[in-house]
C-alpha cells in the first residue's frame, strides 16, 4: 500500500478483512493470552448494522494504540467493550442524541438543571424559574442542536458544543480540551472528529479510560456486578443504563 507495510486481505468474498501482520499481538500482563481484537470478534459483538468498515477502522485503531493506553489485561478489555457498546448504542452511534421529544420545559429542566443553568450562566442570563422555562420551551425542547451548544458548549468556539462523543461519549469542553492535547488531535476546535475519525473516536475513549484510573477500580480478577458498577460510576455517576453495561459486559 505504498506505507512500507506487508497486510494479509482475507480471501473470504474481499469483504473488507484486512489485518495489518506488522504489529504485534498484544498480551495480556496477567495470563499472557492474546487481547489483540479481530473483526470476526467485533462482528459478533457490535449492532448487525455497523459496516464492515466501520468495524475494521474500529479494530485496527483499537489493537495499534491499546497497549500505549496501559489497556493490557483481560479485564481491562471486557469492562472496556461492555461500557462502550452502551455508550454507543451498540456501536451504533459515537454522537449522544440530545432531542428530548417527550419532555415538557419543566420535566426537561428537571431532568438536567446543573448543565441548563451552567448554560444560562455562560451566556450571562440571570433569569427567574418562569423565564427560564420559557427559554427552554423556544430555544431547547426537542432541538437536538440548540440543546447541544446551549448546554455543552464552550465561550472559546462558539457554536461548538461538547455532547458525549467517542468509544465513551467523551462530555463537556474542558474534557475535550485537555484530551485533545493529549492525543494530539484537535477535537477541541473540530469536536466533530470524535464522532467522525476512528482514531479521534477510539482514542478519546482511551484517554478517558486511562486518565480516569479506571482499571484501578477493578478490583478482582472475576467478572462481577460491583466492578461493572464501580468501572460505571467513572463513566456515569448517575449510573444509568446500569443493567445494560452489565449484559453487556458479560458479552464481552
Amino acid at each position: 500500500l505504498g506505507d512500507t507495510k506487508p497486510w494479509f486481505i482475507h480471501p473470504a468474498g474481499m469483504m473488507g478483512l484486512v489485518r495489518d501482520t506488522s504489529r504485534p499481538d498484544v498480551r495480556c500482563v496477567k495470563c499472557q493470552k492474546n487481547l489483540t481484537l479481530t473483526y470476526e470478534f467485533m462482528r459478533r459483538f457490535v449492532d448487525s448494522e455497523v459496516s464492515d468498515n466501520t468495524i475494521n477502522a474500529l479494530v485496527n485503531n483499537w489493537n495499534e494504540h491499546s497497549s500505549q493506553y496501559n489497556i493490557n489485561s483481560c479485564e481491562q478489555v471486557i469492562y472496556l467493550l461492555g461500557q462502550c457498546k452502551h455508550e454507543t448504542k451498540r456501536f451504533l452511534a459515537f454522537r449522544e442524541s440530545l432531542k428530548y421529544r417527550s419532555y415538557t420545559a419543566e420535566s426537561l429542566y428537571r431532568m438536567a438543571p446543573t448543565a441548563i443553568n451552567n448554560g444560562f450562566q455562560r451566556k450571562g442570563l440571570q433569569l427567574s424559574h418562569a423565564e427560564k422555562l420559557n427559554y427552554i420551551n423556544q430555544h431547547l425542547l426537542n432541538n437536538d442542536i440548540g440543546y447541544g451548544e446551549h448546554c455543552f458548549g464552550s465561550n472559546e468556539h462558539p457554536g461548538k458544543d461538547y455532547r458525549g462523543r467517542g468509544l465513551l461519549h467523551l462530555t463537556h469542553a474542558d474534557n475535550y480540551k485537555h484530551c485533545a492535547q493529549d492525543i494530539n488531535i484537535d477535537i477541541f476546535s473540530n469536536p466533530e472528529l470524535a464522532e467522525q475519525h476512528m482514531p479521534a473516536i477510539v482514542l478519546s475513549g482511551f484517554w478517558y479510560w486511562n486518565k480516569h484510573l479506571i482499571a484501578e477500580k477493578i478490583i478482582s480478577n472475576r467478572l462481577t456486578q460491583e466492578n461493572v458498577t464501580e468501572v460505571t460510576r467513572l463513566i456515569n455517576s448517575g449510573l444509568k443504563g446500569l443493567d445494560e453495561r452489565i449484559t453487556f459486559t458479560n458479552e464481552a
